[in-house]
């Protein structure tokens, strides 16, 4: 383990940009409804694809989530360090559950996540805050909202 993170140490220095270029992946974590693994791929500096594995605490559910991603940043013209940019998008979420359960709430939703994204000065970071209003579609029609704050680091 120690090797590990001495290697990551010395690498740390080659990696840190000032903002995710093309085709950067960026792995983290995500705390809210629901908390879990969060993921993010930039196609251009204004367009993403993220995803998230997650646990939701109220239901009691696993989800898996994917979401295309549009952000606004300002006069700069992209993602730039050290800017909060906002962003909206669209996308699915599968919600599953052990088969031993009483009563089964797996089902598909459709996801509108709403947030802003701060990527400070001279890391690979990015902090993030979201609201995602929904609308599950199966196994019955129900509205929905979720939430998250989160953290990525960039490859």
């Amino acid at each position: 383990m120690r090797y590990l993170l001495f290697v990551m140490a010395l690498g740390l220095p080659y990696s840190v940009k000032a903002a995710p270029d093309t085709w950067d992946l960026g792995m983290g974590l995500m705390v809210g409804e629901p908390s879990g693994l969060s993921f993010k791929l930039f196609v251009d500096t204004n367009h993403a694809f993220d995803g998230g594995l997650s646990f939701s605490f109220k239901d009691q559910t696993f989800h898996g989530h994917a979401d295309y991603l549009l952000h606004f940043p300002g006069k700069g013209g992209g993602i730039g360090a050290g800017s909060w940019v906002p962003y909206a998008g669209v996308g699915a979420k599968l919600q599953f559950l052990d088969e031993d359960r009483e009563h089964s709430n797996d089902g598909l939703a459709a996801r509108l996540p709403i947030g802003v994204v701060f990527h400070p000065s001279g890391t690979p970071l990015d902090f993030f805050i979201e609201v995602v209003p929904g609308m599950q579609i199966l196994p019955e029609t129900d509205p929905e909202i979720g939430g998250a704050l989160g953290g990525r680091f960039y490859f």
